[in-house]
């Protein structure tokens, strides 16, 4: 599973982070084997951006960290309000 860098961009544009974890939707699969379409009611998964790991079911799966201006970008809630934060209007 994967996504494009402009729905990457856009998301961070919006303040929501995405991350690819081919481990993750490896696991995913070899679980839920014979299921396709994406979607799959599973156990809950956490994600801990300090470590840039995936929990699930006591496993860990590792994840390109986001660079700091992604990190930005999501702690502000997203370009439009970073920019209204940086003019002062926010």
């Amino acid at each position: 599973a994967s996504f494009s860098e402009t729905y990457g961009r856009n998301a961070l544009n919006n303040g929501l982070p995405c991350v690819e974890c081919p481990g993750l939707v490896e696991a995913l699969h070899q679980r839920y084997p014979g299921v396709s379409g994406g979607t799959v009611r599973a156990p809950e998964v956490e994600i801990d951006f300090e470590r840039s790991v995936v929990g699930c079911e006591g496993m860990e799966f590792g994840f390109t960290p986001l660079s700091p201006v992604a990190q930005e970008l999501v702690a502000m809630g997203g370009a439009e309000l970073m920019t209204r934060t940086a003019l002062g209007a926010g």
